[in-house]
């Protein structure tokens, strides 16, 4: 799984298409996130990612470095499509955003509360309705907020 970002700047345009190139027969899903608020030199505070299976994808957990980040989970199951995958349940207080189910490799995410402290992990746990015995992942992104005062904690976007 990667995570990929773009700061926009003046005349970018409104629509983005990701292209996956390589030799891999596999297909690919993803979601885009449309953030603003962010630190724009080092978006991502903290970054992890676990193999997962069963019917609960826990992320594995990070302790922000600076507060007021904000959490982004992603799950992504082997063979979601094909077993009509779906998510019944995230973390209490996360929020589920996106579902990206092409034919093979789904993608579901959600995104937490701001952070308040940098000595509590964050984590977030995805209950899926289908049990899975391999081949997935959990990850989680802390987004950090812009460098300036007047902005902690004031994050827009759209899931």
């Amino acid at each position: 799984m990667d995570v990929y970002w773009h700061l926009i700047v003046g005349g970018d345009g409104t629509a983005w298409t990701f292209t996956v190139n390589g030799t891999s027969t596999d297909f690919a899903s993803g979601v885009i996130y449309e953030i603003s608020g962010a630190n724009t030199t080092t978006p991502f505070d903290q970054h992890t990612i676990v193999p997962v299976s069963g019917s609960t994808f826990t992320t594995t957990p990070a302790t922000p470095t600076v507060l007021h980040d904000l959490p982004i989970a992603c799950a992504a199951p082997e063979n979601g499509a094909v077993q009509s995958q779906s998510v019944l349940s995230v973390s209490a207080g996360w929020t589920l955003d996106q579902s990206a189910i092409p034919s093979y490799h789904p993608t579901f995410t959600a995104h937490g509360p701001t952070t308040t402290d940098t000595t509590t992990p964050i984590s977030n746990t995805f209950t899926m309705n289908y049990p899975f015995d391999g081949n997935a992942v959990a990850a989680l992104d802390l987004i950090q907020p812009a460098a300036t005062s007047s902005n902690a904690g004031s994050f827009t976007s759209n899931f």
